[in-house]
């Protein structure tokens, strides 16, 4: 892209950033002013609420209490009153007896005096030992006999229940019993003054007779029944019959709400009773609680005016600030600080005005480093392209649907294709791979396989893949490489490379290896012919150090026959000569039969042999021959590099799908920096081979190449002591 080009592009780019500013969705006042009301309802409410709670407990306990109060001085006032009765009646039995006159006329004397002397008396009585009625004045009291010494007092109810007079017995020195009827009027009275007018309370005597409950005595200042009789589990305070004292709160015969307190008149046997309305005497705490209310919407309307004024006030900075800085633009970097509150305010003015200078400072450089970095990578461009042209593997690149992106010259050579033509084809129909002379599709195409699992799949040695071209079909290696950026999976890079020329050399040296060691057999064989002729002899004409020498050239041989039979192995394995004859057999079986002959090569070099094996048969669907082979060549080299009085453990176990054989020694391990080329063709670590100069270095190329046409796997581990290598195959080949 031209240079002035790109100038004008960036500052239009710049132009519509700084004028284009993103909507705003809520106002910084609004927020000031909703937080600071949010925080005062807040505070004002939960302090009202405590408040109000406090009041209404401290209310409702200071009723009670107040209730227990009145009825305290109101029982004492009436066991006063009763007690005093019965010390005049006392009195005046002592009168009459120092008079000697208990006549008609005596008693009415005593009558006529007593109420001249302001005395609320009805009535004077002379009841004899037998409870009949001698002599009486005013109105007479029922006949009963008083006890031998005291005094008793009974309670005088009318017909419709209400206590209208006392009777005080006391008992005659000379005999008989002299009984005062007292009006209960000025007691009740005295009782019932302090019910002010209009108040709710109610003041009442209550008694307890055979089960029922009864009023004799009701004050109150509302009109009220005089209270019918109700059964005592009917009432709705049964404790104030039975307990000494106390208060109550709920309701009352009718429903409503009430505070009580009770106490017994020991002197009557009954119970005194003061209730009042609940609402009466929760009265305060209703005008607390509106108060408290009023003055909760006084707070919160102040706190909205001065919510206001302090948004405005803070605010206001940053809305001047925010002004200016809609102005900057390219061509216009002044920013004039203007901001003294002398708070944060003032510092992001600050903070603005050293980001516009350093803004402006960058953007002077910005267009001479944009011009730089394109000149780069118009470079690296071109670079790139030009190693991706040049290359000869053919390059796929694919996003993450496996569509074709891009394609290099090589990829179409080789499908004999435009590479433009294959923009937007899927790679697995662009690349139709065959593999021995079937095709592949679906999920067993290499390409499919990798975009699903989304890592990388490398080509192996035993992958075998072909592509058809102009009839006949070329062998390739497919590399699939997934394209990442970061976490999120975007594409695959595909190498497709031609091998036939690597196939040729493969071919041209599995074929010396084979005809060398063909070749080799024959001077072998008669080379062991003429060493059995000379072992053989019946009367021995060689000495002891020229048999020595002669069992040394068979042991030679031996290890060169050993060495020949692996390599023909190894070519008939690469060429695929050697076919997997898969059947169903017993592991452990097989392993148990090994381990056997195990063991007794393992004593004669000093070791010890264990076969771990589970209890029951493992049935697997493989190759036994080469599974044999597979697992001698393991023993083999355990034995081989195991010292002396140590152990080889072999551990059978069966997993989900598959079978594991592991296979342990407490050799001299192998070297960390050695380990990724355990498994190459004629491979021997430094230390095996200071151990040990008489290895090939194939056997474990040919385990890990046999157990791969099994369709399995093989690994090691040797970071402790020692070796660990596991075969895990699968039970159904």
């Amino acid at each position: 892209m031209p240079l002035p080009r790109l100038r004008r592009l960036l500052r239009r780019n710049d132009d519509r950033t700084l004028r284009h500013f993103p909507p705003q969705r809520t106002s910084l006042r609004r927020r000031i002013l909703a937080q600071s009301l949010l925080l005062t309802a807040f505070t004002v409410l939960t302090l009202s609420l405590l408040s109000v709670i406090v009041m209404h407990a401290m209310t409702r306990n200071r009723a009670l209490a107040q209730l227990s109060s009145d009825v305290v001085t109101r029982e004492m006032l009436l066991s006063r009153a009763i007690q005093f009765d019965r010390e005049r009646t006392a009195f005046l039995t002592n009168r009459l007896q120092a008079s000697s006159a208990q006549d008609v006329a005596s008693l009415r004397g005593l009558f006529e005096e007593l109420v001249r002397e302001g005395v609320p008396v009805l009535g004077l009585t002379i009841v004899d030992e037998t409870g009949r009625a001698l002599a009486g004045a005013g109105e007479r009291s029922a006949a009963r006999a008083a006890k031998a010494q005291g005094t008793s007092v009974t309670p005088v109810l009318d017909r419709h229940g209400s206590w209208t007079a006392t009777d005080v017995y006391a008992a005659l020195p000379r005999g008989g019993t002299l009984a005062v009827r007292y009006a209960s009027s000025p007691l009740l009275k005295d009782l019932s003054e302090h019910l002010a007018p209009g108040d709710s309370s109610e003041l009442s005597l209550l008694r307890l007779e055979d089960g029922v409950v009864s009023k004799p005595f009701i004050a109150s200042q509302r009109p009220v029944g005089r209270g019918d009789a109700l059964p005592l589990e009917e009432y709705p305070v049964p404790a104030a019959l039975h307990e000494e004292a106390g208060t109550y709160a709920g309701n009352d015969r009718f429903g409503k709400q009430i505070f009580a307190a009770y106490r017994t008149v020991p002197a009557l046997g009954w119970s005194l009773f003061l209730a009042i309305d609940t609402s009466e005497a929760m009265a305060g705490w209703e005008r607390f609680a509106a108060v408290m209310l009023a003055l909760d919407l006084f707070m919160i309307a102040l706190s909205v005016v001065l919510g206001l004024a302090l948004a405005r006030q803070l605010s206001e900075p940053i809305l001047a600030l925010a002004a200016k800085m809609r102005l900057l633009r390219p061509g216009r970097w002044d920013f004039r600080r203007s901001v003294r509150t002398g708070d944060e305010a003032e510092t992001l003015d600050y903070a603005a005005a050293e980001l516009t200078a350093r803004l402006r400072d960058t953007y002077e450089h910005l267009e001479e480093e944009v011009s730089e970095r394109t000149e780069e990578l118009r470079r690296q461009y071109l670079l790139d392209r030009t190693i991706l042209e040049r290359i000869e593997y053919a390059v796929l690149v694919t996003d993450a649907a496996g569509s074709i992106v891009q394609a290099n010259p090589a990829a179409g050579r080789l499908l004999v294709r435009a590479p433009a033509d294959l923009l937007g084809c899927d790679a697995v129909v662009a690349l139709p791979l065959r593999k021995e002379e079937e095709s592949l599709g679906g999920d067993a195409h290499p390409i499919r396989r990798a975009l699903r699992r989304k890592e990388r799949m490398l080509a192996t040695h035993n992958d075998r893949l072909s592509i058809l071209v102009d009839g006949h079909a070329v062998p390739v290696a497919v590399d699939a490489l997934p394209l990442l950026r970061g976490s999120r999976f975007e594409g695959m890079i595909v190498i497709v490379r031609d091998v036939q020329e690597e196939k040729r050399v493969e071919e041209m040296k599995s074929d010396f290896i084979s005809l060398a060691s063909h070749q080799l057999r024959t001077p072998l064989s008669s080379l062991r012919w003429y060493v059995e002729l000379l072992r053989g002899e019946r009367k021995p004409s060689l000495s002891p150090v020229q048999r020595s020498f002669v069992g040394e050239i068979e042991r030679a041989s031996q290890r060169m026959g050993e060495l020949l039979d692996e390599l023909l192995r190894i070519t008939r394995l690469e060429a695929g000569d050697v076919h997997v004859e898969q059947k169903t057999f017993d592991l452990r079986a097989l392993l148990l039969s090994l381990g056997r002959e195990w063991e007794d090569l393992a004593v004669r070099k000093g070791l010890m042999c264990s076969i771990d094996a589970p209890s029951h048969a493992v049935r697997i669907h493989s190759d036994p021959v080469l599974l044999r082979l597979v697992l001698q060549n393991l023993f083999s080299n355990a034995l081989k590099y195991s010292p002396n009085g140590s152990s080889i453990r072999v551990q059978l176990q069966r997993r989900a799908g598959s079978v594991a054989v592991s296979m342990a020694d407490a050799g001299m391990g192998i070297p960390r920096q050695e380990q990724a080329n355990v498994f190459r063709k004629f491979f021997r670590a430094k230390n095996a081979r200071r151990a040990d100069a008489s290895g090939t270095g194939i056997g474990l190329y040919l385990t890990r190449t046999i157990v791969e046409n099994l369709g399995g796997k093989i690994s090691f581990d040797s970071s402790g002591k020692g070796t660990t290598f596991t075969v895990k195959l699968p039970l159904k080949g």
